[in-house]
């Protein structure tokens, strides 16, 4: 996402975990560099940031871990991933660097903090559930982000409410605030998309014109296993395919990639989000 930030290919960003900050700090699998989080603000594209999964160092299976962590707090998310707890001196610093990356941003910039939750094992009840280690990341977003606007959410990441597409809790809490309601209210919530079926399949609006969006048109596409649509242009737009679940394939002439018809495979499914600049 950095590249194609600073290669001028997106608009707008909303940007809700930011995990491999966690990894690049402590040393987990996973990290992105020490310039992740700045390639937004050093372009000048407006972004909407949030904390999710600061709480976890990324590894692999459970045996892999470094022997240096033993004893440390470690959950086995399945047998490939080991999920390691950040701790509140982490913590701490892993919000300084969110917030002076925040504060230096030349663009529009808005970061959501997700009080009761920065992933769905920190919450109260679960593993990862840490208020002191919470509190210290919030503390050392203060220390840095005194001049970034910042929301406070009675919420965890994962609360329907929070997510793009409800910017109610935004805006109840600042009703003057501008950039977040402005990103965040663009995207249309689940329960209003509008959805139109095709003879190849259905796609759901995410973010429209008629919601304020100038530069960028998002939507969920389902294609049934065996569909597709007839090969078609968007002249002088890009265009990004993120592929959910399945897989896709060019249908093939002489044994040359034919561009006329994509199709799933037999017996895949898939939700193609697209995104149009």
């Amino acid at each position: 996402m950095e590249n194609l930030v600073a290669g001028g290919f997106l608009a707008g960003v909303l940007d809700v975990t930011t995990t491999e900050l966690a990894d690049d700090l402590v040393g987990g699998v996973l990290s992105a560099g020490p310039d992740r989080l700045e390639a937004a603000g050093a372009a000048g594209v407006p972004q909407v940031v949030s904390l999710g999964a600061l709480d976890m160092v990324n590894f692999g299976p459970r045996e892999t871990v470094p022997e240096r962590f033993e004893g440390r707090n470690l959950y086995v998310h399945n047998p490939t991933i080991t999920l390691m707890r950040t701790t509140p001196e982490e913590c701490r610093e892993l919000g300084r660097q969110v917030g002076a990356k925040l504060a230096a941003a030349t663009g529009p910039t808005a970061l959501v903090a997700p009080r009761r939750g920065v992933s769905m094992i920190a919450v109260e009840g679960q593993p990862f559930h840490d208020p002191a280690a919470d509190q210290a990341l919030f503390g050392g977003l203060s220390e840095t982000a005194a001049e970034v606007e910042v929301h406070e959410l009675d919420l965890d990441v994962n609360d329907e409410r929070f997510a793009p597409g409800d910017g109610e809790p935004s805006a109840r809490d600042d009703p003057g605030s501008t950039t977040t309601r402005r990103w965040i209210a663009m995207f249309v919530p689940l329960s209003d998309v509008r959805r139109e079926e095709f003879d190849w399949g259905v796609i759901g609006w995410r973010m429209v014109p008629a919601k304020g969006a100038r530069h960028l048109v998002v939507m969920d596409v389902e294609l049934q296993p065996g569909g597709g649509h007839d090969f078609h242009r968007h002249p002088g737009q890009e265009e990004m395919i993120l592929v959910k679940e399945g897989h896709d394939h060019p249908v093939r002439r002489g044994g040359v990639q034919d561009p006329e018809r994509w199709r799933l495979g037999p017996r895949a499914r898939r939700r193609r989000p697209c995104v149009f600049q």
